[in-house]
């Protein structure tokens, strides 16, 4: 496991600073041979929310990391940008640090999950932004009362995201993307432009049970399924979660 601060080992001031302020963004993937899937969009989601929150876009993003990467082997990569510039504070544009952190890889999980639902909304959700406090601490409410994760519903009653996931439904005819305020996900992403055929729409928590599978996206899986939400459970099918494999695999690996 190692981390650089602009290609650099960190000192203890810059490793202080991690620990004790949370503005700033990442991004996470999976590296395989070198290659990642949707690297250019990891790469796009970097250069935006630097421009958003920073008033700059990084630099050197794909020399950095393709200097941190070691060799050829598997490996779980963060990418986060940050800022000591006091600047930063003072509403002037400042070029953001790149932090790059590498460690072990991380497979699929096997199993379905279980998950309770929280009325819970991301501050700034369509940014990966650092300020975590409010979903860890609705994903330590559910992992407390015996589910592993947590679902979040909106204030007009629609299922949004998961804490670390997109939300993909079937509803035994089509694919379904629950229309909320979210994350664009990478993973979500590259599934989305391999399946035209999916819809776009509203999903009250009440509606559900009208749908035949959920599954979870993220960085680490293309489609982990779901067990249950709440008290709801889900029949679940084999053959959807084989067919959402195969459309993430239809989006070749790019290399570093």
């Amino acid at each position: 496991m190692t981390t650089t601060w602009n290609g650099r080992p960190p000192t203890t001031g810059q490793l202080e600073h991690l620990a004790f302020h949370g503005y700033g963004c990442f991004t996470t993937f999976q590296v395989r041979r070198r290659a990642v899937r949707g690297l250019a969009l990891h790469l796009e989601r970097l250069r935006s929310n630097g421009i958003e929150l920073f008033g700059q876009a990084p630099a050197d993003v794909p020399e950095l990391l393709a200097r941190a990467v070691p060799g050829d082997d598997a490996c779980t990569v963060r990418i986060a940008l940050v800022s000591e510039d006091p600047a930063l504070l003072a509403g002037s544009p400042v070029a953001p640090d790149v932090v790059v952190w590498t460690g072990p890889p991380r497979d699929a999980p096997g199993t379905p999950m279980r998950v309770r639902t929280a009325v819970y909304e991301r501050e700034s959700p369509h940014l990966k932004h650092r300020a975590t406090h409010g979903l860890l601490l609705e994903t330590r409410k559910a992992r407390a009362k015996g589910f592993d994760d947590v679902l979040f519903v909106n204030r007009s009653g629609n299922v949004s995201e998961g804490a670390t996931w997109n939300l993909l439904l079937h509803d035994g005819d089509t694919w379904v993307w629950p229309e909320a305020d979210v994350l664009p996900g990478v993973t979500q992403q590259l599934v989305r432009r391999a399946m035209p055929d999916s819809v776009h729409r509203p999903v009250p928590l009440g509606q559900l049970p009208e749908h035949v599978a959920a599954f979870a996206l993220n960085s680490s899986t293309p489609g982990r399924p779901l067990a249950a939400v709440d008290e709801h459970g889900f029949a679940g099918d084999s053959a959807l979660a084989v067919m959402l494999e195969d459309l993430w695999s239809s989006n070749s690996p790019e290399h570093l």
